[in-house]
């Protein structure tokens, strides 16, 4: 009995040694994707040009001095453009560090399904790495050398994510959201877009997307209400009674609640919005207002600029707020039938915005 467990310990001893070892490459065997873009090639329709941003990993870490390869190549497909780009390199070009994603303005414009299936398929590529649009194209965007950056990369990530600018102009979306809202029905992808000028960043618009393809944008005033509907507790500031009155209110808490319902007459989309804010400046004409009058007239503000965007939203057949998908949520008999309903009623569609203003703070310091 002994003798046979010694005889398979020993061939399964065997077989390891003749198998082969992990795919594991060394640090200094690898280069470092940080960034990529992807962009339209003008009268060549079914080509795109990659750009890719590689980072090259080092010891010091000071402002302006994060080092790093910027270089493009074109190609049928993603795929072979990329590996025309790996023939340029003695090191294996390695997709897990790719922090962002950027996809030039005129790239969206037509059906970019194929980056979609692409960034799909590559598995190393990270969950949370962020998607964004490029203006006027992703190459420009990624060719810009910023003087804070420390990090190679992080110039960019940090405008979308929490622990850098605390009040944001725009909204981040990740690979798994942008997926998720792809595939789903009712809840539309967008895109942040990354203007360059002067070797510098501006990011406070958004592109909407009906799924796989650009249709319209907002302003930076829309990108913040459309924040406050997906998200509660958005910070930001609009200003109230142009131009002699003028003051403006910074929000420091807001909720959004948002319900549906169907009538004999079509579809009701009902927005509940509190607000909790102060006022930060005024105008001396506007030293007379009383705490109350000022509720009442930064209500009154938000609710028509919520209206307008709603109205936007619904003229460009757009759906990033998720009201479809909290449709079907609400009315789940016969989906099919249900979502038909819904598409042909949205744009249609009537909405009843009530607000609510509360200033904590409505005076100012005299000097």
């Amino acid at each position: 009995m002994k003798t046979g467990c010694y005889r398979i310990v020993l061939l399964i001893t065997s077989l390891n040694l003749l198998l082969s070892g992990c795919q594991f490459k060394d640090m200094d065997k690898r280069s470092f994707v940080t960034t990529m873009g992807i962009d339209h090639i003008p009268n060549r329709p079914d080509d795109v040009h990659i750009t890719m941003k590689i980072g090259i990993p080092s010891a010091k870490r000071s402002p302006g001095e994060a080092k790093f390869i910027t270089t493009s190549h074109d190609g049928p497909t993603i795929g072979e453009a990329i590996k025309s780009i790996q023939s340029l390199f003695d090191q294996e070009l390695d997709f897990s560090h790719l922090a962002l994603i950027v996809m030039g303005e005129a790239y969206i414009q037509q059906d970019f399904t194929q980056a979609i299936d692409w960034l799909t398929r590559r598995y190393e590529i990270q969950q949370t790495s962020l998607f964004a649009a490029g203006s006027p194209d992703a190459k420009t965007v990624l060719n810009v050398k910023n003087a804070s950056e420390q990090v190679y990369g992080n110039a960019l990530t940090l405008h979308f994510q929490k622990y850098g600018i605390s009040e944001s102009e725009t909204i981040g979306i990740t690979k798994s959201e942008f997926f998720n809202r792809w595939k789903e029905k009712g809840k539309d992808p967008f895109l942040p877009i990354i203007h360059v000028t002067d070797q510098k960043y501006d990011i406070n618009q958004i592109a909407l997307l009906h799924k796989s393809k650009s249709i319209g944008k907002l302003s930076p005033h829309e990108v913040q209400l459309l924040k406050m509907l997906m998200k509660s507790g958005n910070l930001f500031s609009f200003r109230v009674r142009e131009p002699q009155n003028a003051f403006v209110v910074k929000i420091s808490d807001s909720t959004c609640k948002q319900s549906i319902t169907r009538t004999a007459n079509g579809i009701v989309i009902t927005i509940h919005m509190k607000v909790t804010g102060s006022v930060s400046e005024r105008k001396k004409a506007s030293l007379a207002l009383s705490k109350a009058d000022m509720e009442k007239e930064a209500s009154a503000e938000l609710q028509h600029r919520m209206e307008k965007l709603l109205k936007h939203l619904q003229q460009t057949d757009s759906d990033p707020a998720g009201f479809g998908l909290r449709y079907r949520a609400t009315y789940r008999d016969g989906d099919a039938a249900e979502w038909a309903y819904w598409v042909r009623h949205y744009p249609k569609a009537t909405f009843d915005v009530v607000t609510e203003v509360h200033l904590t703070e409505s005076s100012v310091i005299k000097i």
